[in-house]
């Protein structure tokens, strides 16, 4: 196939080349893994905080996102997401809010 690699073997020349270039360099996707990430445990700045009621409306917590809040009440952010946008109750005991929304 014209144009394409495929097929194509290096020489054991450009295999020692490639490797003395890469000697000592950090794979890419060497950070992308739990604590190593260097993300891990930070909270996104657009993050929507979350507040938790029980069905009498009685305040039960404040989640600083959706993720927190799907983590505390032991469902999935999808749930979490469709709760809040419909309104409907999770766990069957509680309610839950966006902070950015009017209460």
């Amino acid at each position: 196939m014209a144009g394409s690699s495929l097929g194509y073997e290096h020489t054991a020349d450009a295999k020692a080349k490639i490797s003395a270039t890469l000697k000592g360099k950090v794979p890419a996707n060497h950070f992308q893994k739990g604590d190593k990430n260097p993300n891990y445990g930070l909270v996104s700045a657009n993050a929507a905080g979350v507040y938790i009621y029980d069905l009498e409306g009685k305040f039960v917590a404040e989640c600083v996102s959706r993720v927190a809040a799907a983590s505390y009440l032991g469902v999935s952010t999808s749930c979490i997401y469709s709760a809040i946008s419909r309104g409907s109750v999770v766990k069957g005991g509680y309610r839950v809010v966006s902070a950015k929304s009017n209460i």
